[in-house]
């Protein structure tokens, strides 16, 4: 079988194929899209800008809690103790019974654990015994602990 000679219409349809698939492997020139707003949390924003004014993070006023859920307890440190009860209901089996923030800077997170770390579970988490609950009843009792929920 002879092959025949192509066509008019076939040599300016392959040209334009060929045409066609050289541009397709020379790289676009980038396009600039236009950036999408980001969502702004207003705890951390507000945290930031203290930071940033103060210029040292541990100076940004932070409030010791004691949150008590079941039979543990957790002792840390938050500036933002409805934002830190918020990530917390997620993580925990127990529901939260009860929330304690200091009244004023009269504790300090780490001597707190020192204190009660034959009661400690793990990391910030502590098993409410009588010891734990007495404290926290007692500064309560001297306005020192504020019931906050």
């Amino acid at each position: 079988m002879k092959h025949k000679p192509p066509t008019q219409k076939e040599l300016r349809l392959y040209d334009y194929w060929a045409k066609r698939n050289a541009e397709d492997l020379q790289p676009r020139p980038k396009t600039e899209r236009p950036k999408k707003p980001k969502k702004v949390n207003k705890a951390k924003a507000e945290a930031q800008i203290k930071f940033k004014s103060i210029g040292r993070a541990e100076d940004v006023e932070k409030d010791v809690y004691f949150i008590v859920a079941g039979p543990t307890v957790k002792i840390g440190v938050s500036s933002n103790i409805c934002a830190r009860i918020a990530t917390l209901k997620t993580g925990i089996c127990h529901p939260i019974e009860a929330v304690y923030v200091e009244n004023g800077r009269r504790f300090s997170e780490s001597s707190l654990h020192a204190k009660f770390d034959a009661h400690r579970m793990q990391g910030e988490w502590f098993s409410l015994s009588d010891e734990i609950r007495s404290y926290i009843e007692a500064c309560v009792n001297a306005a020192m602990l504020v019931r906050f929920r």
